[in-house]
This record gives C-alpha cells, structure tokens and sequence, in this order.
C-alpha cells in the first residue's frame, strides 16, 4: 500500500487546476489567495488563466504561457546547475504543487532571494464556468442545432472607400466559439505570440433566430453570406453601428495543440494587399 502511495505522487500535472495558497520556504505563515488564478497543463505546454473580473453572467479572463515548457513531475530536487529552477511536487491527478525561486528583491507578499511555493488542487473552489471554458477550448461544448455552433474567426470590418465597400482586415486577431447557451470572445490569440496572451470573455449567448443573436447585452443583426461566413451588425454603444464579417475557422495552431483539436484555419488574403 506504502508503494501505491507514493507512486501516486509521481503524476504530470495534466488538466485544469486553480491555485489555493502560497506557502514560503523562510517560515512566513501561508498566504490565502484572494483572486482566482488557474493553470491548464497540457503535453507540451502550461498555460496560465486570471480572472479579471467576474459577474453573474460573465468571466473576464487573461491567459498567459509562463514558458515554453509543460508542467513535469520532478520531485522536490534542486533542478537546473543553479538548484533554483523550477520543481513539481505532490503531484496526482487532483493536485500539484509547483515551486520557485525569487530571485529579485521582496515585493509584494512574497519573500526576496527564497523559494516560494504555490499549491493546486482540480476540485476545491473551481469555478464551474472555467470547466465550461475549458470544454469549449476543446470544442466539447454543450451541443446544439443552430447554425453558429463552433468557432469562427473575426476577419475584419466593413467600411467604404471611394464608395465602395471592402473588408479592412488590420482590427486585431479574434475568435469566438458559439455553443448552445453561450460565446466565449478570444482576443489576441495568433500563431506568432508565442506567449499565447489573450483575453477571453464568456457570457451568455440566445440565438433569437439565424439573423439574430444576442450575446450578453449585445443585440446582433446577422446577414449570412454564404453557409461560413456572416456579417454581424452592432451598436458598439454609442448609438455607432459596426459590421464585421466571420469566417468559421478554428483557432490558431498553437492553441488547438494545446487543447488537442485540428480544426481547418482560415486564411484570409487582403484583396487591397495583393
């Protein structure tokens, strides 16, 4: 049984974990989180997630990859020449804790020159909807018979130059992935960020009819252009309409490889660049 024991300690940290606590190698008392911070560990790569701020009907959360490395049991051992790289210990399939080194002055609440040390756990405190983000990352949201169901991405906006109407596509790398009840908005998101930060936004969404949708507080007129794209009409909230025109395309490839998803990415040619 001691044997069962202690192989079970010995797990690459694999899923959605939320941080709990911090505790100090110097004898300060453990520090209770007061904001909600996730990591999501995959075979290749960790990526971080805080929430921003959070509702009733929304989640405003940041992303960001602490390295270009996935999270790997090490035991707690000196890693690295130094002895201060990073450890992974205590580690199953319901926890982990992950250990490092403070190399610069005392700032905040943790200890200068010292260890610190942050503790994991899959179940206690976790918001059901970041498990729901989760899904819809893996494209395993609630399913649903309507013609928004997956993921698209934001190619451009609609304006008129000379009288004439293009699609000027230099307005910022987007996506959402619709499911049945709700969107989650990902801005930021591209092969070439190699940190892979994005803000993600998940709210509600009611899909009144296929030329109408409202997400969160947004009430959307749409106009099908063909069976993937459409053009989705706003006021942007100061009585200005916007038009922007979707593709159905899955997200980056550095994304998908993290969630495990090989979705067709569309790229779009400017017809003004050509």
């Amino acid at each position: 049984m001691a044997s069962v024991s202690v192989n079970a300690q010995k797990k690459d940290p694999t899923g959605l974990y939320k941080l709990q606590r911090f505790y100090f190698d110097d004898g300060q008392d453990d520090l209770v989180v007061q904001f909600d911070r996730y990591k999501y560990c995959g075979d290749t790569v960790a990526l971080q997630f805080d929430i921003r701020n959070k509702t009733e009907n929304m989640l405003n959360i940041t992303t960001r990859r602490n390295d270009s490395k996935a999270l790997k049991y090490t035991g707690k051992v000196p890693v690295g020449e130094d002895g201060k790289g990073t450890e992974i210990f205590d580690s199953n399939e319901k926890h982990f804790t992950l250990r490092w080194f403070n190399q610069y002055d005392a700032f905040d609440v943790f200890p200068g020159h010292s260890f610190i040390n942050e503790v994991y756990d899959s179940e206690k405190g976790v918001e059901p909807r970041m498990n729901h983000v989760m899904e819809m990352f893996q494209m395993k949201g609630e399913s649903a018979d309507h013609k928004f169901m997956g993921c698209w991405r934001r190619i451009g906006v609609f304006d008129e130059l000379d009288g004439v109407t293009y699609v000027f596509q230099n307005v910022g790398e987007m996506y959402k992935i619709y499911d049945a009840q709700h969107v989650l908005l990902v801005i930021g998101a591209d092969n070439n960020n190699d940190r892979m930060e994005t803000t993600c936004i998940f709210w509600p969404c009611t899909y009144v009819s296929d030329t109408n949708i409202k997400e969160f507080q947004n009430d959307c007129q749409i106009t099908w252009l063909s069976g993937d794209s459409f053009k989705l009409r706003f006021d942007r909230g100061d009585g200005v309409m916007v038009d922007e025109l979707w593709k159905r395309s899955g997200l980056p490839h550095n994304f998908q490889r993290l969630f495990g998803t090989n979705e067709p990415i569309f790229e779009w040619i400017d017809p003004l660049t050509r």
